[in-house]
C-alpha cells in the first residue's frame, strides 16, 4: 500500500439540485455540494439523495466538481 492510500480516502465533489418538499405541501428548489466516496457512481447518487435526505420529490441533476482526498483517522 502507497503513502496515500494508507492515510486517505478518495472522495468526489459534487453540485446537486433538488426538489423537497416543505412542511406545508409546497415545493422548494434547493441546491447543495455534497461528497461521496471515488467508488460511488454519479448514477448511484440520483437513488441515495432521497434516501439521506428528508421529502425529496425529485433530483434534478448531479454535477461533478473535482476530486479530491479526505483524511483517515
Amino acid at each position: 500500500m502507497g503513502r496515500i492510500e494508507k492515510y486517505w480516502n478518495g472522495i468526489t465533489v459534487y453540485n446537486i439540485e433538488f426538489v423537497a418538499k416543505t412542511e406545508e405541501g409546497t415545493k422548494r428548489k434547493h441546491r447543495k455540494t455534497l461528497v461521496f466516496n471515488n467508488f460511488v457512481s454519479k448514477e448511484e447518487i440520483f437513488s441515495l439523495v432521497p434516501i439521506y435526505l428528508n421529502n425529496i420529490d425529485e433530483v434534478l441533476y448531479v454535477d461533478e466538481m473535482g476530486d479530491g482526498l479526505y483524511l483517515k483517522e
